[in-house]
């Protein structure tokens, strides 16, 4: 536990993905401290139904390896509901993302509405970038939620 609490930690699919990769590649390392952390407890875990839409349109092998990891640590599943989806839809209509990318407006409104400190990601392109987390704190902030934070887990780390 840090000095502020738990974190409340939204993971998208591309953390867990990072555990299938080689041990040598950074981004492995940085997500392999982070999930001993997680799975020790550390922090609350969230994921919703995008997680596993997106683990379940993996082949096979890697489909079972990822299920496995994600069985390693506790989460709690965010709904989809009427309040994601509308929230979803507000981050296209406000050019933050587009419709290509609605996968990850679900993942970022499901991680806003469900109360999260923080959306871990290795997607830099559309989710961990200045622009992305602006918009965000933006939306968060004229709709009266909490704002939300998209970062890679190095981040996290203080790495």
């Amino acid at each position: 536990m840090n000095k502020f609490g738990k974190f409340k930690i939204y993971l998208d699919t591309s953390v867990i993905s990072h555990l299938d990769q080689p041990e040598k590649d950074m981004e492995y390392r940085y997500t392999n401290e982070f999930w001993k952390k997680a799975k020790s407890g550390e922090y609350d875990m969230f994921i919703s139904a995008a997680v596993i839409r997106e683990i379940n349109r993996c082949e096979e092998a890697k489909r079972e390896k990822l299920i496995d990891l994600l069985n390693e640590i506790e989460f709690n599943d965010i709904l989809f509901t009427d309040e994601v989806a509308n929230l979803a839809n507000q981050i296209i209509e406000r050019r933050i993302l587009t419709k290509r990318s609605m996968e990850d407006c679900r993942h970022i409104a499901a991680a806003v509405v469900g109360n999260c400190d923080y959306l871990l990601s290795w997607n830099m392109k559309h989710l961990c970038n200045v622009f992305t987390n602006e918009g965000i704190r933006q939306i968060t902030f004229s709709s009266g939620y909490k704002n939300l934070q998209i970062i890679p887990p190095s981040m996290l780390l203080g790495k």
